[in-house]
């Protein structure tokens, strides 16, 4: 049996930033992770410029050029039609996560904290988890930061994420070729968009929407690949489900705290979810560290992530305005009239600005008109 004071499941963005958190300030702690590092994630990758800065803060890090890939060639799409082709103007920044994870748990490593990889979490208990290899540990407060199919959270609520609300995406990673744009066609999927992502060495392409509207994921996917010129019969095809704004308002419980997709947080519009993971579990982190007793945790976290919320709250409210069908030719025509929108989207996507600055470019886009 072993002891931990604190155990987080997980070994990804959010896993490491609450592990770096606390071995920098000498709070002993243990990862456990299924998988063995580094390993593939289905992911378009985007880093925004709020996530740089929470790598910085929380890690440490000035991002390695060598896992980062910078375009400020960016189409809107809708149906294959382009709405808005912005150039030298936004800076979106794409990564690939299993080197850009890797680099994240490996700083988390050199901090001081002890990780298990390679062995799952298979029963868990108020205060102590059986391991794959029926290892016991117990521990005092608990991290779950084991991604949207997380264990954590079934343990909690009984179920790791709600099948009516909950996203789902499929991808491919394609030969890169020179002078590829970034394209988001938002006529790609019900609720959700198509995405054509350069990396270093490839271009991840892929398509994710709500996965109760799109039942046809796979067929939305050929016809986007068929676009594209890639034959899905070239490529491996990745799947899963992904929290579009299926955030939980109540992330733990007691002594046990959720972060990042396990939780929810990923915005349901750009998609964007590691600086939400790297942010969450960072507050998860300072939660321990400030708490008097293990079941005062959850409380402080909640104010901690306090913020995270409203942001996936204003998000929510905005998706209604891009997403449904109906208004469809009235979005196309704002974006595809002036670059105010469109430029204001890129913004948002990018990370440098947020969702309560966009009702002041609608306001801005409406007197322009007069």
């Amino acid at each position: 049996m072993i002891h931990t004071p604190v155990l987080i499941v997980g070994a990804g963005p959010a896993g490491a930033a609450a592990a770096a958190t606390l071995a920098r300030a000498d709070v002993e702690c243990l990862i456990v992770d299924k998988a063995t590092f580094p390993r593939d994630k289905l992911c378009g990758g985007l880093v925004t410029e709020r996530c740089m800065k929470l790598v910085r803060t929380v890690f440490n890090l000035d991002f390695d050029p060598a896992i980062l890939n910078s375009s400020s060639d960016i189409k809107l799409m809708m149906n294959d039609t382009v709405m808005t082709h912005v150039v030298d103007q936004t800076v979106l920044n794409f990564t690939m996560r299993r080197d850009f994870d890797h680099w994240l748990l490996q700083k988390a490593i050199d901090l001081g904290a002890n990780i298990r990889l390679g062995v799952g979490v298979a029963k868990i208990e108020k205060t102590q988890v059986v391991l794959s290899d029926e290892t016991v540990i117990q521990f005092d407060t608990l991290i779950g930061c084991d991604g949207v199919n997380s264990g954590v959270a079934r343990h909690l609520f009984s179920q790791s994420f709600d099948p009516k609300t909950i996203g789902f995406g499929l991808e491919v990673e394609a030969p890169l070729r020179d002078g590829q744009s970034v394209e988001i066609d938002f006529g790609a999927a019900n609720w959700g968009y198509g995405w054509a992502f350069p990396k270093k060495k490839s271009i991840t392409i892929g398509v994710g929407g709500v996965h109760a509207k799109n039942p046809n994921m796979k067929v939305r996917l050929k016809e986007y690949l068929a676009a594209h010129g890639v034959d899905p019969k070239d490529c491996k095809i990745k799947g899963q489900y992904i929290p579009f704004g299926d955030y939980r308002r109540m992330p733990g419980r007691d002594n046990i705290v959720l972060c990042g997709d396990a939780a929810g947080m990923v915005d349901p519009i750009t998609g964007e979810g590691i600086g939400y993971a790297i942010q969450s579990g960072a507050s998860a982190a300072r939660a321990v560290m400030k708490s008097s007793t293990c079941d005062d945790t959850f409380k402080i976290y909640r104010r901690e992530i306090a913020e995270i919320h409203d942001d996936l709250k204003r998000a929510n409210l905005w998706r209604h305005v891009i997403f449904p069908r109906a208004i469809r030719p009235l979005f196309t025509k704002f974006f595809g009239e002036t670059g105010t929108l469109s430029r204001g989207y890129l913004d948002v996507m990018a990370g440098r600005l947020n969702y309560s600055d966009l009702p002041k470019l609608l306001l801005k886009r409406i007197f322009m008109r007069r």
